[in-house]
Protein backbone atom coordinates (compact mmCIF):
# COMPACT_ATOMS: atom_id res chain seq x y z
CA UNK A 1 0.00 0.00 0.00
CA UNK A 2 1.17 3.64 -0.51
CA UNK A 3 0.03 6.74 -1.05
CA UNK A 4 -0.40 9.45 -4.25
CA UNK A 5 0.49 12.73 -4.11
CA UNK A 6 -3.10 13.29 -2.67
CA UNK A 7 -2.20 11.47 0.42
CA UNK A 8 -4.86 8.84 -0.66
CA UNK A 9 -4.01 4.98 -0.55
CA UNK A 10 -2.79 3.58 -3.74
CA UNK A 11 -2.71 -0.40 -4.18
CA UNK A 12 0.07 -1.46 -6.26
CA UNK A 13 -0.86 -4.78 -8.24
CA UNK A 14 1.30 -7.70 -7.83
CA UNK A 15 2.64 -7.59 -11.01
CA UNK A 16 2.85 -5.20 -13.46
CA UNK A 17 4.25 -5.01 -16.94
CA UNK A 18 4.14 -1.80 -19.45
CA UNK A 19 5.23 -3.71 -22.48
CA UNK A 20 2.27 -6.22 -22.17
CA UNK A 21 0.01 -3.39 -21.04
CA UNK A 22 1.40 -1.87 -24.96
CA UNK A 23 3.11 1.05 -23.95
CA UNK A 24 6.71 0.26 -24.85
CA UNK A 25 8.22 1.53 -28.62
CA UNK A 26 10.30 -0.30 -30.26
CA UNK A 27 13.71 -0.89 -29.01
CA UNK A 28 16.51 0.66 -30.54
CA UNK A 29 20.30 -0.40 -31.17
CA UNK A 30 22.42 2.11 -29.73
CA UNK A 31 25.55 0.65 -31.46
CA UNK A 32 28.59 0.91 -30.33
CA UNK A 33 28.32 4.42 -28.65
CA UNK A 34 28.56 5.17 -25.02
CA UNK A 35 24.57 6.39 -25.89
CA UNK A 36 22.74 4.39 -23.44
CA UNK A 37 22.13 7.20 -21.04
CA UNK A 38 20.34 9.16 -24.44
CA UNK A 39 18.39 5.69 -25.34
CA UNK A 40 17.13 5.74 -21.80
CA UNK A 41 16.21 9.54 -21.52
CA UNK A 42 14.14 9.28 -24.28
CA UNK A 43 12.82 5.93 -24.09
CA UNK A 44 11.11 7.01 -20.65
CA UNK A 45 9.40 10.25 -22.21
CA UNK A 46 8.54 7.88 -24.90
CA UNK A 47 6.48 5.55 -22.63
CA UNK A 48 5.19 8.22 -21.00
CA UNK A 49 3.44 9.70 -23.66
CA UNK A 50 2.30 6.65 -25.03
CA UNK A 51 0.67 5.57 -21.82
CA UNK A 52 -0.88 8.79 -21.52
CA UNK A 53 -2.57 8.63 -24.90
CA UNK A 54 0.05 11.49 -26.55
CA UNK A 55 1.63 9.50 -29.09
CA UNK A 56 -1.92 9.18 -31.07
CA UNK A 57 -0.99 12.34 -32.81
CA UNK A 58 2.22 11.48 -34.53
CA UNK A 59 1.69 7.39 -34.76
CA UNK A 60 -0.34 4.28 -35.42
CA UNK A 61 0.97 2.43 -32.83
CA UNK A 62 3.31 2.27 -29.93
CA UNK A 63 6.21 0.55 -31.83
CA UNK A 64 6.07 3.70 -34.33
CA UNK A 65 6.18 6.20 -32.04
CA UNK A 66 9.98 7.18 -32.00
CA UNK A 67 11.87 10.60 -30.61
CA UNK A 68 14.60 11.50 -31.59
CA UNK A 69 17.37 10.25 -29.69
CA UNK A 70 20.02 12.31 -31.46
CA UNK A 71 18.67 15.40 -30.65
CA UNK A 72 18.52 15.09 -26.64
CA UNK A 73 21.96 14.04 -26.99
CA UNK A 74 23.12 16.86 -29.23
CA UNK A 75 21.35 19.69 -26.92
CA UNK A 76 22.67 18.23 -24.07
CA UNK A 77 26.07 18.97 -24.89
CA UNK A 78 25.23 22.43 -27.05
CA UNK A 79 22.50 23.58 -25.47
CA UNK A 80 21.79 26.92 -26.86
CA UNK A 81 19.65 29.86 -24.70
CA UNK A 82 15.99 29.86 -25.24
CA UNK A 83 14.04 31.69 -27.39
CA UNK A 84 13.78 35.07 -24.50
CA UNK A 85 17.63 35.05 -23.74
CA UNK A 86 16.71 34.17 -19.90
CA UNK A 87 19.33 31.29 -20.40
CA UNK A 88 22.02 33.03 -22.26
CA UNK A 89 24.20 33.57 -19.40
CA UNK A 90 23.56 29.93 -17.85
CA UNK A 91 27.04 28.22 -17.51
CA UNK A 92 26.32 25.11 -19.32
CA UNK A 93 24.74 27.00 -22.16
CA UNK A 94 28.15 28.73 -22.57
CA UNK A 95 30.77 26.13 -21.88
CA UNK A 96 29.80 23.06 -23.84
CA UNK A 97 29.71 24.50 -27.16
CA UNK A 98 32.85 23.63 -28.15
CA UNK A 99 32.20 19.80 -27.38
CA UNK A 100 33.03 17.40 -30.57
CA UNK A 101 29.96 15.39 -31.82
CA UNK A 102 32.96 12.52 -31.79
CA UNK A 103 32.80 13.24 -28.25
CA UNK A 104 29.29 13.53 -27.51
CA UNK A 105 28.40 9.98 -28.44
CA UNK A 106 31.52 8.66 -26.74
CA UNK A 107 31.73 10.34 -23.35
CA UNK A 108 28.65 8.94 -21.39
CA UNK A 109 26.32 10.76 -19.10
CA UNK A 110 23.19 10.89 -17.20
CA UNK A 111 19.27 10.05 -18.52
CA UNK A 112 19.06 13.22 -16.65
CA UNK A 113 20.97 15.28 -18.99
CA UNK A 114 18.65 14.15 -21.39
CA UNK A 115 15.91 15.98 -19.02
CA UNK A 116 17.97 19.43 -18.63
CA UNK A 117 17.49 19.97 -22.51
CA UNK A 118 13.80 19.30 -22.75
CA UNK A 119 13.09 21.49 -19.70
CA UNK A 120 13.98 24.04 -21.35
CA UNK A 121 11.50 23.61 -24.29
CA UNK A 122 14.87 21.63 -26.67
CA UNK A 123 12.03 19.05 -27.62
CA UNK A 124 11.61 16.33 -27.32
CA UNK A 125 11.17 16.30 -31.22
CA UNK A 126 10.34 13.36 -33.55
CA UNK A 127 12.84 10.87 -35.06
CA UNK A 128 11.91 11.58 -38.40
CA UNK A 129 12.61 15.42 -37.48
CA UNK A 130 15.97 14.92 -36.33
CA UNK A 131 17.48 11.51 -37.95
CA UNK A 132 19.49 9.20 -35.75
CA UNK A 133 20.37 7.60 -38.89
CA UNK A 134 20.50 4.36 -38.28
CA UNK A 135 23.19 4.95 -35.28
CA UNK A 136 25.12 7.07 -37.35
CA UNK A 137 24.82 10.17 -34.91
CA UNK A 138 27.75 12.41 -35.98
CA UNK A 139 26.24 11.85 -39.60
CA UNK A 140 23.16 13.45 -38.35
CA UNK A 141 24.59 16.04 -35.82
CA UNK A 142 26.98 17.63 -37.98
CA UNK A 143 24.29 18.38 -40.44
CA UNK A 144 21.51 19.88 -38.01
CA UNK A 145 24.14 22.72 -36.16
CA UNK A 146 22.18 25.71 -35.72
CA UNK A 147 20.08 27.50 -32.99
CA UNK A 148 16.58 26.75 -35.02
CA UNK A 149 16.90 22.94 -34.52
CA UNK A 150 16.96 23.24 -31.31
CA UNK A 151 13.48 24.55 -30.61
CA UNK A 152 11.64 23.56 -33.84
CA UNK A 153 8.97 20.50 -33.88
CA UNK A 154 8.76 20.01 -30.06
CA UNK A 155 5.98 17.38 -28.98
CA UNK A 156 5.61 18.09 -25.88
CA UNK A 157 6.69 20.45 -23.35
CA UNK A 158 8.07 19.10 -20.41
CA UNK A 159 7.77 20.93 -17.13
CA UNK A 160 9.49 18.60 -14.14
CA UNK A 161 11.75 15.64 -14.21
CA UNK A 162 12.00 13.31 -11.00
CA UNK A 163 15.18 12.63 -9.60
CA UNK A 164 14.32 9.49 -6.99
CA UNK A 165 16.01 7.75 -4.20
CA UNK A 166 17.90 4.68 -5.36
CA UNK A 167 16.45 2.76 -2.42
CA UNK A 168 12.87 4.31 -2.27
CA UNK A 169 11.22 1.70 -3.84
CA UNK A 170 7.84 2.38 -2.99
CA UNK A 171 7.92 5.52 -4.83
CA UNK A 172 9.79 4.03 -8.31
CA UNK A 173 7.18 1.33 -8.21
CA UNK A 174 4.35 4.15 -8.39
CA UNK A 175 6.26 6.13 -10.36
CA UNK A 176 6.29 3.02 -13.10
CA UNK A 177 2.48 2.46 -12.51
CA UNK A 178 1.50 6.24 -12.97
CA UNK A 179 3.68 6.55 -15.89
CA UNK A 180 4.81 3.31 -17.34
CA UNK A 181 8.58 3.57 -16.73
CA UNK A 182 11.74 5.15 -15.11
CA UNK A 183 15.42 5.09 -15.86
CA UNK A 184 18.19 4.55 -14.26
CA UNK A 185 21.86 4.51 -15.13
CA UNK A 186 25.63 3.77 -13.54
CA UNK A 187 28.80 4.39 -13.45
CA UNK A 188 31.25 1.59 -13.85
CA UNK A 189 35.38 1.45 -13.61
CA UNK A 190 37.67 0.79 -16.56
CA UNK A 191 38.17 -2.64 -15.18
CA UNK A 192 35.28 -4.00 -16.22
CA UNK A 193 34.89 -2.58 -19.98
CA UNK A 194 35.22 -5.52 -22.61
CA UNK A 195 36.14 -3.65 -25.69
CA UNK A 196 35.84 -6.91 -27.70
CA UNK A 197 32.11 -7.28 -26.45
CA UNK A 198 31.23 -3.53 -25.87
CA UNK A 199 30.06 -4.41 -22.82
CA UNK A 200 30.68 -4.47 -19.25
CA UNK A 201 30.94 -7.30 -16.72
CA UNK A 202 31.57 -8.40 -12.81
CA UNK A 203 35.10 -8.95 -12.35
CA UNK A 204 33.45 -11.13 -9.63
CA UNK A 205 31.25 -13.35 -11.76
CA UNK A 206 33.08 -12.85 -14.58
Amino acid sequence: MIWDEDREQVDLPRYYSSREQGFTPAVRDQGYYNTCWAHAGTACMEIGMIKHGMHQKYANSAEEFALSVAHGLYYSFRPVADAFEFTSDDVKVNKEKSVPVDTMVNRGSSPLSIGSAVLTWQGPVLEEDFPTVEGLYSAALDTLDNREKAYENSVAIVTEVIEYDEKDYEEIKKAILKHGAVSTGYRSGGGSYSSKYYSHYSPDSG
